[in-house]
């Protein structure tokens, strides 16, 4: 259940970083979701569902280290970049097949925003954070989709929202850094608040 961890951390945003606090939208209508689950071509997983339940992003700041917080739209309008980008890669890619056969053999263009990834934030630099909807052991893990490694799957971050949310309101209560990253690569940021605002260090 995401619901005590969520209102854990909005408890403490609105004591300790009441600016930011005041980014948080408000849940959207729940038909919404419905809409966008059409739009996505896949029914969201349950965490998701609660996840937009609670809140509808953050409007401005970062409440996650690295990322700002989508909302519904926001995440279907990110989706939706990506996949544009996905199909001009495979018509560059299949236009350099035709031109040079030889160098290119061998070489399949392909998707590498999976259809299954659904976005719940971004850096502002194309990079995003995902929930891996694709059937299989890591269902539901969050993993960071770096626009300039397109065809990398990347280790996860975290197993869940709640794993994520665990961690992010552990970090704000203790004051204690919060591990950002994967098995490749990972390093603490610490939470600074400055004039009612929430930054990571």
């Amino acid at each position: 259940m995401l619901a005590p961890l969520w209102s854990e951390l909005t408890s403490w945003l609105a004591a300790n970083a009441p600016r930011l606090h005041e980014q948080v939208r408000p849940p959207g209508d729940p038909a919404r979701l419905a809409s966008a689950e059409e739009r996505l071509g896949l029914a969201l997983n349950r965490e998701l569902v609660e996840w937009w339940q609670l809140h509808d992003g953050v409007a401005a700041g970062y409440l996650l280290p690295n990322y700002e917080l989508f909302g519904v739209e926001d995440m279907l309008r990110s989706r939706e970049i990506e996949r544009d980008v996905d199909l001009e890669e495979e018509v560059n890619a299949m236009a350099f097949r035709n031109l040079y056969p030889v160098a290119a053999e061998g070489d399949v263009p392909g998707r590498y925003f999976p259809s299954e990834y659904v976005p719940i934030g971004g850096d502002g630099a194309g990079n995003c954070l995902v929930m891996d909807c694709r059937p299989g052991p890591e269902y539901g893990f969050l993993r960071d989709h770096d626009h300039e490694h397109r065809g990398v799957i990347s280790a996860p971050y975290y197993t869940s929202l709640a794993d994520l949310l665990t961690r992010l309101v552990t970090a704000l209560r203790t004051g204690q850094p919060m591990a950002v990253g994967n098995s490749d690569r990972t390093y603490p940021a610490t939470a600074v608040v400055e004039d009612g605002w929430l930054s990571w260090r």
